[in-house]
């Protein structure tokens, strides 16, 4: 099965926190991905965190939805999935 290609802004940045996985700890942090069509909380693992600030234009490649807690999220596979950043003029 295809991921899904989804391109945005970065609308919102939250803080990061630590999460335990099936895999250890990991670190994690939500954004909102926004386009003219809506938004979506996209979740940022590890050094993906680092890579993007509020204002971003990034395209997710790849991505898989989820839904937890009532929350739809894009995901980006650890192995397969990547985010190709176009970083904002402020």
């Amino acid at each position: 099965m295809s991921g899904k290609t989804v391109e945005g802004r970065i609308t919102e940045l939250g803080k990061e926190r630590e999460v335990e996985t099936r895999y250890g700890k990991a670190r994690l942090a939500y954004a909102t991905l926004e386009d003219d069509t809506g938004k979506i909380q996209l979740n940022l693992w590890e050094e993906d965190i680092d890579r993007v600030k509020e204002g971003d234009v990034v395209r997710v490649c790849d991505g898989y939805i989820t839904t937890y807690e009532d929350t739809v999220s894009l995901n980006v596979p650890k192995n397969r999935g990547y985010i190709i950043v176009n970083p904002s003029k402020s």
